[in-house]
């Protein structure tokens, strides 16, 4: 009888479950039937005050941190007057799913005069001349706002080299940051003791006995640091996976049916070997390769050619850094079918939020099996949240069990892939190419001159430390610049806070630059377009897309897709599509 009752419980659960994956995302505040939201805003416009619109990327960020800022912003502004006859700012958030270049080509006909969004490509935002100078906001010192330094100096010198054009004018800002990489499940790991110990000849196959034992270095070499007991290497990684499975535990999940999600993580990886310097040469196509590989011999060997000096003539040479080539051999490890490291939904058709969903429920319900990671990106458990998972597994088991705070989740630093390279710290990449522009015809129209000055100051406000702090608070996620969550440690997830421990770490790559051949190809240099390949098995040459689909559907070895991206980046390929950049 109780099993009956668990197995009942168990459907219940997944039906609600999946019911929410079905959510659609929240609809304007022009839908709701509310008058206000859970910040107290009007949830209709109101005329008796000055309305400024906001479109807004609401994906795997949210709303929240905009309406909370939003929120304080008005409040500041109740008494002032930027029309006759209205006293007070309302600011309006139109959701929407647009990417970069659909908002620039539609931008000067909105009525919205501040977009967030991705995707973004800079040359065509600057060319387009449909975007605003904002350079007076992002240089000045924040000095009404209690702050002794600019915008620009919260920026990297990539991005202030990559946002500055050559007249030195700033016409966009950077928004969130998107990693991917590897979570794991730290209560998982404390529970089934899944750490490496210190003593790799302890008796439990290198993994700690007890929690109180001292754990190994980690993949940074050090001792007393974040990663401890995670696997340094590949080797140690797939070690993990095959104790995970003796556990019955499934290794790892992702989404099936976005496979650029896993190739974009193979990027990542192939960066954490390449290191900033190395990885930049994929957009710079300015410097010395130190890590082209010459040859792999059947003993897996791996020998190098001798630095060689990287320019636009050559760039197809990149396709055979070491970190592609390690990167790929992980993806044959990990995509082996006699190994059965990965959920099998991995390589179907399972949607990303589905496969957040699975991963989440997985230590609850008996009709999984746990799993122990999910490759996703920083952002999945916001996201997750939003879709209300945590909220209906923590009303079914308990908020302090199953709650998002309650979760432990950690941002896996990535295993090196091999000893030598174990101690050089961490490389990430932010991907997403985020921004927030303002519309270039803003306050033109008449009657509205007063539009352009305050989407100057509200923007302006939104990079604020108060306000980038406030992002983090609801959003879990970091923003692009460089500033400290230490005044909300105790109130965001273990996973936030794992994710900017690392990240403050961290050599952060970000895919852009201000060449020519960049700006003009901005999309086709994207790393995950790398790794696109042709392999020749004695039936003709056979292109790929995907390294997971090709590896585990079509039997594709990780080396032979390597050595295939040599041929689908020839020097003919080359020649014929960037020879008009060549010295």
């Amino acid at each position: 009888m109780k099993k009956l009752i668990a197995m009942l419980l168990c459907m219940i659960v997944s039906l609600s479950l999946a019911l929410i994956g079905c959510a659609p995302p929240s609809a304007p505040p022009t839908d709701s039937t509310e008058p206000t939201d859970e910040f107290d805003r009007d949830t209709k416009i109101d005329k008796g005050k000055t309305t400024l619109f906001i479109s807004n990327f609401n994906g795997a960020f949210g709303e929240k941190w905009l309406k909370a800022a939003a929120s304080r912003y008005e409040e500041i502004h109740k008494d002032d007057v930027y029309e006759e006859g209205k006293k007070g700012v309302q600011i309006w958030i139109d959701n929407a799913k647009q990417g970069g270049r659909d908002i620039i080509s539609g931008m000067s006909d909105s009525r919205d005069a501040i977009f967030f969004s991705e995707n973004f490509y800079y040359s065509d935002l600057v060319s387009s001349g449909k975007a605003l100078d904002i350079t007076s906001i992002v240089t000045e010192k924040l000095t009404k706002y209690g702050e002794d330094k600019s915008i620009v100096d919260k920026l990297t010198g990539e991005q202030k080299s990559y946002l500055e054009t050559k007249d030195g004018k700033y016409y966009m800002l950077p928004h969130y940051q998107g990693f991917r990489g590897i979570t794991y499940d730290i209560d998982l790991f404390e529970s089934e003791l899944l750490y490496f110990s210190s003593e790799r000849d302890n008796g439990n196959d290198g993994f700690i006995i007890d929690p109180s034992e001292q754990k190994s270095k980690g993949p940074d070499g050090e001792e007393g640091t974040y990663d401890d007991g995670l696997p340094a290497t590949y080797d140690e990684f797939f070690t993990l996976c095959a104790k995970m499975k003796e556990l019955g535990i499934t290794p790892v999940i992702w989404t099936g049916d976005n496979q650029v999600y896993f190739t974009e993580f193979l990027a990542a990886l192939a960066c954490d070997y390449e290191g900033l310097g190395q990885s930049m040469l994929n957009v710079t196509f300015d410097g010395v390769a130190t890590n082209l590989v010459n040859e792999v011999e059947q003993t897996g060997i791996v020998s190098m050619m001798p630095e060689t000096p990287i320019t636009a003539n050559n760039g197809y040479l990149l396709a055979k850094q070491a970190g592609k080539y390690y990167a790929l051999q992980f993806a044959d490890r990990l995509l082996n079918k006699q190994s059965k490291y990965i959920d099998l939904r991995s390589v179907g058709a399972l949607s990303h939020t589905d496969a957040q969903k699975t991963y989440i429920a997985s230590r609850f319900l008996s009709t999984e099996n746990t799993i122990g990671m999910i490759i996703e990106s920083n952002y999945w458990e916001n996201e997750a949240d939003d879709m209300g998972y945590f909220k209906t597994m923590a009303k079914q088991f308990g908020e302090d069990r199953a709650s998002r705070n309650a979760r432990r989740f950690g941002f896996m630093p990535f295993p090196k892939a091999t000893e030598e390279k174990v101690g050089e710290g961490v490389t990430l990449v932010d991907y997403l190419l985020s921004g927030a522009v303002i519309r270039g015809n803003v306050g033109q129209e008449k009657g509205k001159e007063y539009e352009k000055a305050l989407a100057l100051d509200f923007l302006q406000f939104l990079y604020t430390d108060q306000s980038l702090v406030e992002f983090t608070l609801y959003s879990g996620c970091p923003k692009a610049l460089n500033y400290s969550i230490d005044s909300i440690k105790d109130k965001v997830s273990p996973y936030t806070r794992n994710v900017f421990e690392m990240r403050a770490r961290a050599d952060i790559v970000y895919p852009f630059c201000d060449s020519d051949m960049y700006a003009d190809n901005a999309s086709n240099l994207m790393f995950a377009n790398f790794y696109h390949t042709i392999v020749n098995k004695g039936q003709g040459n056979t292109p790929f897309q995907y390294p997971s689909n090709a590896i585990y559907k079509d039997g594709i070895t990780g080396l032979e897709y390597f050595k295939g991206l040599s041929v689908q980046f020839s020097k003919e390929y080359w020649d014929n599509t960037y020879s008009k950049y060549y010295n």
